[in-house]
């Protein structure tokens, strides 16, 4: 008796265990035919990077009519020597950081001393001066000939 009730447990943990085991490979089975799926789906190319507005390496600010991010790319070709856009940040061979307008706006501003406590929503409404500002602080070019990339735009004195 003692026998027969060890055997009978013993045959419910066989089939505990069978059980888990066919049901851990039809998943696994499962598996494998949901990446045999994804396998044959043809990849998506991802859209190339968009260009920078050719008129943000120009020597002369963008009209008045100019769109917003062509004001603040012209900004950072005069002050960094490349736009910190997506394409720009590929043109200079730097690492892709993506920075979303406002962050731009502020590194700008606090580059320049143009409104450095100004955040970079309150600068968006400011893009037209700081062109101006930016503009009217260029440095003359210098006669050596050189084309280094150093900042065209001297920071302003601190008044405090």
């Amino acid at each position: 008796m003692f026998f027969d009730l060890r055997w009978r447990i013993l045959c419910a943990l066989g089939a505990v265990v069978m059980f888990s085991a066919s049901a851990q490979t039809s998943c696994a089975r499962g598996m494998r035919q949901n990446n045999n799926n994804n396998q044959a789906q043809p990849k998506v190319d991802i859209p190339p990077v968009p260009a920078d507005d050719p008129s943000v390496h120009e020597a002369a600010p963008p009209p008045d009519d100019a769109k917003l991010i062509t004001k603040v790319g012209w900004c950072e070709v005069q002050v960094f020597g490349h736009t910190f856009s997506d394409a720009g940040l590929v043109d200079a061979s730097l690492p892709a950081q993506h920075m979303h307008l406002p962050k731009r706006l502020e590194q700008l501003s606090q580059k320049v001393q143009f409104e450095p406590k100004k955040s970079g929503m309150q600068l968006m409404d400011d893009v037209d001066a700081l062109v101006k500002y930016v503009y009217s602080n260029k440095k003359a070019p210098a006669s050596t000939g050189s084309s280094s990339p150093a900042p065209a735009v001297v920071p302003a004195k601190k008044t405090e």
